[in-house]
């Protein structure tokens, strides 16, 4: 009978630190979505308020990444080119290094150029600094190089593994 209970407690807390870990993660997937709602209907500030602050400071701050991101969007559209989708899949492991708790969140982007669609699979990288109820990212694209990721990053946890990034897929149009 006790053996029984105590078995039963460990279910319990097992399941507790698992609903912990998956609220963290379903705190970062709600903000990568509203990250990748914000780049689809051009709210270029909310895009700067969900990007990791180290980032925002290296581009001169708040405003002035706010009108970067503006003159890319209107020289991209020049172009032809044009965010058609950005969809947010499930997050990894959330994982915690010294202040920091990271996680990736898979992404697949799709854009119409001119002739043609682009689809590109990624990931966002998000970092938090409290313990998972709030998330900052970073494209995945400047995370893979090393040298860069270590002026911008903090230390990540060694059992964090960053997804290889993939060359877009290309599809003319008929």
């Amino acid at each position: 009978m006790i053996r029984s209970i105590g078995v039963f407690a460990l279910f319990i807390v097992v399941g507790l630190l698992h609903a912990g870990e998956s609220t963290k993660a379903g705190a970062a997937k709600k903000t990568a979505t509203e990250l990748a709602s914000a780049m689809l209907k051009g709210e270029h500030a909310k895009v700067v308020d969900r990007t990791f602050d180290k980032i925002v400071e290296m581009a001169g701050g708040r405003e002035k990444m706010i009108g970067r991101i503006g003159e890319l969007a209107k020289a991209m559209e020049a172009k032809g080119v044009k965010f058609h989708a950005l969809n947010v899949g499930e997050p990894g492991d959330v994982l915690t290094e010294g202040k920091f708790t990271f996680v990736v969140v898979p992404t697949v982007m799709v854009m119409r150029v001119p002739s043609a669609t682009l689809t590109a699979k990624s990931f966002l990288l998000g970092i938090s600094l409290d313990d998972g109820k709030h998330w900052k990212f970073v494209e995945g694209a400047k995370v893979g190089d090393k040298a860069a990721r270590e002026k911008v990053l903090p230390p990540l946890p060694v059992q964090l593994k960053l997804p290889a990034m993939e060359q877009p897929v290309i599809e003319r149009d008929k």
